[in-house]
């Protein structure tokens, strides 16, 4: 890409190798993304912003065109979602993921509010119900078609105590 570059007498042209752009006056390297926004999302809405087979955030990364990543470390109780590209495409990303996560009504592939139940199981029959490695609950939403999943209870009522768990079924 050629730049002029202001002097006494109007001014000289040059080139800028490839890989290099030219800020306020001085060419450095290009980066690939020239924003990157840090979002924490409450883990019970990692899955609704995922969607079903990634649905939700394709749609989004290909309407944004932004880089979008989702990671969760065990432990953990909110997720980090990473959003790179430029300006205009991590804002947009940004108001589409706001948008989707504020608004029920707005989840791809699912024309209303998916109905959630939330069911107590006593605390010693917690742990037969999930089975081993997650097996039982895997195959419950396998034959039914719902989420199943275990939560801790304040994450679906604040007034809940923390340690108390319940299974939330979408």
């Amino acid at each position: 890409a050629a730049f002029v570059t202001p002097g006494l007498h109007g001014g000289q042209q040059a080139m800028l190798a490839p890989g290099l752009v030219l800020r306020n006056g001085v060419a450095v390297l290009e980066e690939k993304y020239e924003k990157v926004r840090k979002l924490s999302i409450p883990l019970a809405q990692k899955g609704t912003l995922i969607g079903r087979g990634g649905d939700n955030i394709n749609k989004m990364r290909s309407e944004s065109q932004a880089d979008i990543r989702v990671k969760h470390e065990e432990g953990q109780e909110m997720a980090l979602v990473t959003i790179k590209g430029t300006h205009q495409q991590v804002d947009a990303a940004t108001a589409l993921i706001q948008h989707l996560l504020t608004s029920p009504e707005a989840q791809v592939g699912a024309p209303n509010q998916w109905e959630t139940r939330t069911i107590e199981v006593a605390k010693d029959y917690i742990g037969e119900t999930i089975g081993h490695g997650g097996c039982n609950l895997q195959t419950m939403s396998e034959k039914s078609g719902c989420k199943v999943r275990f939560v801790q209870a304040c994450e679906v009522d604040p007034k809940e105590p923390t340690g108390k768990q319940v299974c939330l079924i979408r």
